[in-house]
């Protein structure tokens, strides 16, 4: 359910995301959270994700069940991105 003047109204699109590792170009649908990346397998996230952390209605608009997926691929990517900077790979 996405609520009427959201950006993601527009319907699905398929959208190009360049890999953070590898720099390989990545398409996946707007309505997809993420995808790995044919190349190397590194997950490439959406721009939903940035929706989903900016917009005070996302829960209701993206319903519980991907706000929650959401929530959980966002705090994943935190933590290897700590885990990057930790280390030498970063």
């Amino acid at each position: 359910m996405i609520l009427e003047g959201c950006q993601g109204k527009k319907g699905p699109q398929i959208l190009e995301k360049t890999c953070p590792r590898c720099g390989e170009t990545v398409e996946l649908l707007s309505t997809d959270l993420s995808v790995s990346c044919g190349n190397c397998g590194e997950t490439v996230y959406s721009d939903l994700m940035d929706c989903a952390q900016r917009c005070p209605k996302a829960r209701e608009c993206l319903g519980e069940k991907a706000y929650e997926q959401m929530s959980a691929a966002r705090d994943a990517w935190r933590r290897e991105r700590l885990r990057l900077q930790e280390s030498d790979e970063w």
